[in-house]
């Protein structure tokens, strides 16, 4: 199971979110992104989305989840691309419709997401947030939530996948939008 809730920034953050969010945009507009694809946000503003499993920004959420795993004992997650194409898919989702949270647009949830995405793990768990402005930031947010931690540290899962994507703002938070998923085969 996890933990509903919603891991947001704090105020500090804020201002470089807007920042980085709104350099990510144009750039995805003007067709400065190695691999990212675009779509529509609410009120007709562009979605751009972080490519699936091997971006750098996916590379770093990776890296700063296998740190906090080493730092308590557990071994690595290895990088699953049916993961980070249900994270990604997600993340596109919800930046797209507006959304924060488990539920995708179309009601599904992460176990039926990772099944369309070809994962056939046994154990599907997943981490969602809005707003940050990096990775170390939502991976740090997460560690302090107990659900998100647990999911993190929860010695059952073997690989992940990450997703981001950015969007327009929701609930006075910028428009970034990250999904970790977890699995086990």
């Amino acid at each position: 199971m996890t933990d509903d809730a919603v891991a947001r920034p704090t105020a500090r953050g804020r201002r470089a979110a807007w920042t980085l969010a709104a350099a990510f945009l144009v750039a995805a507009c003007v067709g400065g992104g190695g691999g990212g694809s675009g779509g529509a946000a609410p009120g007709g503003g562009a979605v751009a989305q972080s490519p699936s499993g091997g971006g750098s920004t996916a590379a770093s959420v990776a890296a700063a989840v296998n740190a906090e795993r080493a730092a308590n004992g557990l071994p690595a997650l290895a990088a699953n691309p049916n993961l980070a194409a249900a994270a990604q898919a997600h993340a596109a989702d919800i930046a797209a419709n507006g959304l924060m949270g488990h539920a995708g647009s179309d009601g599904s949830d992460i176990g039926e997401r990772a099944r369309r995405a070809g994962y056939g793990g046994s154990r599907i768990t997943e981490n969602v947030a809005v707003g940050h402005d990096s990775p170390s930031s939502v991976v740090t947010d997460w560690m302090n939530s107990p659900g998100h931690r647990a999911n993190i540290l929860d010695p059952a899962v073997t690989e992940l996948g990450v997703g981001h994507a950015t969007g327009a703002p929701l609930d006075n938070m910028p428009g970034r939008f990250w999904v970790l998923v977890f699995g086990n085969r």
